[in-house]
C-alpha cells in the first residue's frame, strides 16, 4: 500500500546562530513593542511616545520616519489588506489607519474600556488580547459599532497572539508560559503549551515553529510537537519584544535598548530528512530558505517548473540512505540524509466459509498481528458481519503499518454461505452479549427467522406462548452462563423489514441438544408491547440455549439486547466462615479447604475478564492488571460464593 508524504526541512538553531549576522536596521526609538511588514515598509510602534514609525528594509541604512502620532501607548499592530490596525495600552481604544491615505490617520474601531494589547484578525473576526482578567475578547470589524464578546478567560496578562489553523497562541507575559485556544472547541479555553520562560512579550508562525521574544532570547518550538523542546534561536538581546519575518531574514524589536535588529540567514541549512518507504509515492521535497533553490540527488526530480521537486524512492534505488542537495540561487549548497526503508511483509490467509447466521466473529490471522481489516462487513476491532456482508465471495484488505509508518497490505477472501435448517446443534453463540458492564445493554447484529424453520424442535418448554401457538421460523442461541443476572429482550434496533409489531416469543433451556430442560418461557414484555421480555439468573458453568420464533408464523428482523443486572443469588465470603488468601495477591489465589467447581473473575465495572471451568482450590490472575475484581465462585452444595480481591 502506497503511503503519500511530505518531506519538509527543518532548521536547526545551531546552523542558523553559526551561519548569521545579527545587525541594527533602526535605532533610536522610544520602546519599539510590535511591527507589521507592508510590502518593504516595516511599521513599528513606539509604545512610550506612541507614535507610529516606518522604515523602509530595501534600503542598506534606513531611515526612520514619523508616521503617526499623539496615540496613547500604542501597543499592538495586526495588517490585514491595506488596513494596520493597531492597540492603544493605556486608552483601550482599537483603531485603524487605511495605508494609501496621505497622511495617515486613526480611527476608532472600538474603545474596550481596559488595557487592549495585542491583536489579530481572523476573518471577520478581530480578537484582542485584554490586562482586565487575562481575557480574550473578539469583535465584528464589519459592523459599526461592534460589541465585544469573551472568548477566553484566566490568563496571566496575555501580552501577544497569533493565529495557526483557528488555534490561537497567547504569550503571557506575567505567567512565563505560551497557552492555546482551540477556537473550534465548544468552550475554548487556555490549554499550556509551554513554560519556563521569561516574560514572553510577542509570539509569531513562520511554518511550523511558533517563535516567542522573551527578554533577552528569541526561541522557537515546533507546533507539530506533542511535547515540544524550546529551542534558542538569538540570545544576549535587550528586551526582545516582537519578531517578525521577510521571507529571508528576522526583524526583532528590543525595547530595552530602542532598536529593531535584524537575523540575516547566510546559507541554507537543513536538518536529516524522515525516514521514507520504498513503495511511497513521489513526496515533495520543500521547506527550505531562503526559497528558490533547487534540490538533486538519486531520487530527485524537478517537476518541469524548476520550481518545485520531488523525490521517488523507487527511482533513487529502493530501501538505502541517499543524500539530498539544496543549491541556493546564490549557489551555496547544504546536504542533507534520508532513508528508504523496505515496507512491511503482509500476509491475510483466505478464511474458510462462514454462515451468514454465524453472528459477528473476528478476523485474527492477518501478520504482523496488529493491522486492520476493511472491506465489505467489516467493522471495527477486526470484526466481521456476515449477514450485513451478505451471501457470496467477498474481498477483505487486510493493511498493517509499521514503526517507520510504512504499510503493507494482502487480499483475503471471505466466503459467506446460506445457513442450514436451524435448530439447537446449529445455535447461534451469543456470549459475547453477556458479561457486559452492570446495567449497560448490549445489543447484538440483525437476525432475520423468514428462512428458518421448527425441525428437530422441542415438544415442550414454550407453554406461555399466547394460544398455544406452534413452533413455525425459530432460530436458536446459545451462551454460557456465569454467575450473573440478565434481561434478554428483542429489539428493532437497525432493522428495516422489522419483524410485524415486534411479535417475538421464546423459550430458554439448559442441558444438551438431545436432552433439553426447561428454565424459563417469555411471551410479551406488556400488554402494548409484543417483543421477549425474560430475566433470570444464568448459573455458572451452565450452557443455555434459546429458541426465538415470530408468533402466528410471523417473520422478519429484529435483535437481541442482553443487560446484565449483576452478581445474583451469591454469599458473601465472610458470611460463609471460608477464607482465601493472600489478598491483595501478586497472582495467585488460594482457597482454604474449599474446592470451587467453577470461577468467574469480574473487574470493577462487573465484566467477566476470566473463567475458570474446572475444580481447584485457587485461581491465577496473574495475566490481568492491578485493581479490584469479583471473584464468583462455585463451591457446589454450598452454593454461590463472592470475595473481592486486590490484584496488585
Amino acid at each position: 500500500m502506497c503511503k503519500k508524504l511530505t518531506l519538509i526541512f527543518i532548521f536547526t538553531c545551531t546552523a542558523w546562530l553559526a551561519s548569521a549576522q545579527l545587525v541594527d536596521v533602526a535605532t533610536g526609538l522610544d520602546f519599539p513593542i510590535d511591527m507589521a511588514l507592508y510590502g518593504n515598509d516595516l511599521y513599528i510602534t513606539e509604545n512610550v511616545s506612541g507614535e507610529l514609525s516606518k522604515i523602509d528594509i530595501s534600503q542598506p541604512m534606513p531611515i526612520v520616519n514619523t508616521e503617526l502620532s499623539g496615540l496613547s501607548k500604542i501597543a499592538g499592530l495586526y495588517l490585514d489588506g491595506d488596513i494596520l490596525y493597531c492597540t492603544q495600552l493605556n486608552s483601550g481604544i482599537v483603531s485603524k489607519i487605511d495605508l494609501t491615505q496621505t497622511p495617515l490617520m486613526a480611527e476608532e474601531v472600538i474603545d474596550l474600556q481596559t488595557e487592549a494589547i495585542d491583536l489579530i484578525i481572523i476573518g471577520d473576526e478581530m480578537f484582542i488580547t485584554t490586562g482586565s482578567g487575562g481575557t480574550i475578547v473578539k469583535i465584528n470589524i464589519t459592523q459599526a459599532n461592534p460589541t465585544p464578546t469573551t472568548v477566553a478567560t484566566g490568563m496571566d496578562y496575555p501580552s501577544g497572539i497569533i493565529n495557526k489553523s483557528n488555534v490561537l497562541y497567547i504569550a503571557e507575559f506575567q505567567g512565563n508560559r505560551v497557552s492555546k485556544v482551540n477556537l473550534d472547541a465548544a468552550t475554548p479555553s487556555p490549554e499550556l503549551v509551554i513554560s519556563g520562560l521569561n516574560n514572553p512579550a510577542g509570539v509569531t508562525i513562520n511554518g511550523n515553529f511558533l517563535y516567542i521574544a522573551h527578554t533577552s532570547n528569541v526561541s522557537r518550538i515546533d507546533i507539530n510537537q506533542t511535547s515540544p523542546t524550546l529551542e534558542n534561536v538569538v540570545t544576549g538581546l535587550s528586551d526582545a519584544r516582537l519578531v517578525t519575518f521577510d521571507g529571508l531574514n528576522m526583524y526583532i524589536a528590543e525595547s530595552g535598548s530602542g532598536k529593531v535588529s535584524k537575523l540575516e540567514i547566510a546559507l541554507p541549512i537543513f536538518s536529516t530528512l524522515p525516514t521514507v518507504c520504498s513503495n511511497a509515492i513521489p513526496a515533495n521535497l520543500g521547506g527550505a530558505s531562503p526559497t528558490g533553490g533547487t534540490y538533486s540527488g538519486l531520487g530527485v526530480t524537478d517537476d518541469g517548473n524548476g520550481e518545485t521537486f520531488t523525490f521517488d524512492p523507487a527511482t533513487a534505488g529502493g530501501p538505502g540512505i541517499y543524500t539530498i542537495t539544496y543549491t541556493a540561487t546564490n549557489g551555496s549548497t547544504a546536504t542533507s540524509t534520508l532513508e528508504v526503508v523496505a515496507p512491511p511483509i503482509v500476509s491475510a490467509p483466505d478464511d474458510a466459509s462462514i454462515s451468514i447466521d454465524a453472528g459477528i466473529i473476528q478476523f485474527y490471522d492477518g501478520t504482523p498481528a496488529g493491522g486492520v481489516y476493511t472491506g465489505p462487513g467489516m467493522l471495527p476491532g477486526n470484526m466481521f458481519d456476515p449477514m450485513a456482508a451478505g451471501l457470496g465471495m467477498h474481498t477483505v484488505t487486510y493493511t498493517y503499518t509499521d514503526a517507520n509508518g510504512c504499510s503493507g497490505s494482502d487480499d483475503a477472501v471471505a466466503t459467506v454461505i446460506p445457513s442450514a435448517d436451524n435448530d439447537c446443534t446449529g445455535a447461534n453463540n451469543i456470549n459475547n452479549l453477556l458479561g457486559g458492564p452492570v446495567n449497560t445493554p448490549q445489543v447484538s447484529t440483525l437476525y432475520d427467522n423468514t428462512n428458518y424453520n421448527s425441525t428437530g424442535d422441542p415438544a415442550i418448554g414454550y407453554e406461555c406462548f399466547f394460544e398455544n401457538d406452534g413452533l413455525q421460523h425459530t432460530i436458536w442461541y446459545s451462551f454460557a452462563g456465569d454467575g450473573n443476572q440478565y434481561r434478554i429482550r428483542s429489539v428493532e434496533c437497525t432493522a428495516t423489514n422489522y419483524i410485524s409489531e415486534g411479535d417475538t416469543q421464546a423459550a430458554i433451556y439448559n442441558g444438551d441438544c438431545n436432552s433439553l430442560t426447561p428454565v424459563a418461557c417469555t411471551e410479551d414484555e406488556d400488554a402494548n408491547l409484543y417483543n421477549i421480555d425474560v430475566t433470570f439468573v444464568a448459573l455458572p458453568g451452565v450452557t443455555y440455549y434459546m429458541m426465538v420464533d415470530g408468533w402466528n408464523g410471523k417473520k422478519g428482523e429484529f435483535c437481541l439486547e442482553v443487560t446484565n443486572l449483576g452478581v445474583s443469588a451469591a454469599k458473601e465470603i465472610s458470611t460463609m466462615g471460608m477464607k482465601l488468601y493472600p489478598n491483595p495477591t501478586n497472582g495467585l489465589v488460594m482457597f482454604e479447604g474449599q474446592t470451587a467447581q467453577s470461577v468467574q473473575v469480574m473487574d470493577a465495572l462487573g465484566r467477566t475478564v476470566h473463567t475458570q471451568q474446572t475444580p481447584a482450590q485457587q485461581v491465577d490472575l496473574s495475566s490481568l492488571p492491578g485493581g479490584m475484581y469479583t471473584l464468583l465462585m462455585d463451591f457446589g452444595k454450598e452454593g454461590l460464593v463472592s470475595a473481592r480481591v486486590v490484584k496488585q
